[in-house]
Order: C-alpha cells, then sequence, then structure tokens
C-alpha cells in the first residue's frame, strides 16, 4: 500500500494484473485500464510547496475512491502516476467513470490563492480478445496518456485495440 494515498502500491497492481486478465478471457468480460498523470504536479510544487502537491495527491486519490465501483483497482505506480483496472467496462464505461473522478477532483478546493483545480490526464485501453497479458494492454494506456498530454492535458484519450476500433 502506497503512504501518502493509502492506496494499492505499483506492487500489488502487478500482483492484481495477471488475474484480472484471467477472469476478463476466462468469462468474456471487458476490461480496460486507465494510466493517469497530474497535470502539472511539479509546477504545483514549485509554486505552493510540497505539502500542496501531496495534498493534491491526496485530494486525487479521494476522488477516485468516490468515483470510481468497488470492483476498480486503483493504483500509485509513480510520483504522480496512477493505473486503473476497470473489470466489466469497455472504453465508453471507462470514460464515464474517469470524467467522474475528473469532475470530483475539480470540485475539491485546494486552499491556495487564486482557488487553482487540480487536473488529471489519462489514456485509457482496453484489453483485446486475444491478449493474453498486461505488457501490450498498458503501453496502450500510455501511449494515450501521452497523446492526453500532447493535447495540452486535462484529457481522456481512449486508445483503439487492435483489430476493434472503438473510439469513445
Amino acid at each position: 500500500q502506497d503512504a501518502l494515498t493509502e492506496l494499492l502500491s505499483h506492487q500489488g497492481l502487478k500482483s492484481i494484473l495477471p488475474k484480472e486478465i484471467a477472469r476478463s478471457a476466462r468469462y468474456g468480460w471487458p476490461l480496460c485500464i486507465a494510466f493517469i498523470d497530474i497535470d502539472g504536479l511539479s509546477t504545483w510544487n514549485e509554486r505552493y510547496g510540497h505539502a500542496t502537491g501531496d495534498a493534491l495527491l491526496a485530494a486525487l486519490s479521494e476522488a477516485f475512491r468516490y468515483g470510481l465501483r468497488d470492483a476498480d483497482v486503483i493504483a500509485r505506480v509513480g510520483g504522480d502516476e496512477f493505473v486503473t483496472l476497470l473489470p466489466h467496462a469497455d472504453l465508453i464505461g471507462a470514460q464515464s467513470a474517469l470524467e467522474r473522478c475528473r469532475q470530483l477532483f475539480w470540485a475539491i478546493p485546494m486552499g491556495v490563492s487564486g482557488n487553482p483545480k487540480g487536473t488529471f490526464s489519462a489514456g485509457i485501453a482496453q484489453l483485446a480478445d486475444h491478449e493474453k497479458e498486461g505488457r501490450p494492454l498498458l503501453e496502450r494506456a500510455i501511449q494515450g496518456l501521452f497523446s492526453a498530454k500532447q493535447g495540452g492535458g486535462d484529457i481522456l484519450f481512449c486508445q483503439p485495440t487492435p483489430r476493434a476500433e472503438q473510439p469513445c
């Protein structure tokens, strides 16, 4: 468990991901993954101090707790990077869940002058029927995150599955 956010750690995610992929394949359920990054955390840290940056991380974890379902898995995998597994969700459902989280995150007052809002970007990918491991799925989500960041941030970008275009 991550001490600051009280979310699952990177190691915990690594143990759960193969089980969720196997379950998805076994029952034919969709599975999405999202790679998420807080926009401009280093700027927050420089402008308002690291305590405010930590508060931003804690606020995002709260938005995930309230905006995601109990079946969804969220882990902090880096400084300001998070991964969400969304079982039983296709790209449209995953985007809807993350949009809910984004609305909650925007609504949390950060207690600094000018009341700036925290934002995040995410790349979302859905497990393809032929995939049996998490690496390609995670790589597509990371590519989606890069596309979101190149688009200016505060974007949820859905990465289509190979052989099955499903935009969101």
